[in-house]
């Protein structure tokens, strides 16, 4: 009996099957390489609520730094950005290259309110909209420019 397991023990551990290490390395290459060249041409999509939702975010952010720190702030809209400026704090929002702000400038007094009714226009995927201010309170609404 111990002879058997001698003999079972004896055979070499080198088997015909399966994939050499090589082969292995080849294969993971050619597969990243191809998934590479496709995660590089996908590119992430904002839907426009979510780029509506940022843009808000962003002018309601100048609004409380205007009312917070009690200071005039300036919101400037630019091509594909909006920037606002305080004498203590300034911050940028970049777009994606498909929004187009026509240049404008507003600005919140301490109160966070605004001096004069504004509206701001912008384009996105060959659609206006229209960033509506109200006159005092500073409240906006983004509409979708009806022609």
């Amino acid at each position: 009996m111990a002879n058997i397991f001698i003999l079972l023990m004896d055979k070499p551990m080198r088997s015909s099957s399966g994939f050499t290490l090589v082969e292995t390395l080849l294969s993971l290459s050619i597969i990243l390489m191809i998934s590479h060249m496709t995660f590089h041409y996908h590119k992430l999509k904002i839907n426009d609520d979510k780029s509506f939702y940022v843009i808000e975010q962003c002018i309601d952010e100048a609004r409380i730094h205007a009312m917070l720190y009690k200071d005039t702030t300036q919101v400037i809209f630019d091509q594909n950005m909006i920037s606002y400026a305080s004498s203590q704090y300034s911050d940028v929002l970049n777009l994606p290259k498909n929004y187009n702000f026509h240049k404008d400038k507003l600005a919140f007094n301490e109160f966070g309110h605004i001096n004069k009714g504004k509206t701001i226009v912008f384009s996105c995927d060959n659609h206006k909209y229209k960033i509506i201010f109200q006159l005092g309170s500073g409240l906006h609404d983004i509409r979708k420019n009806e022609r």
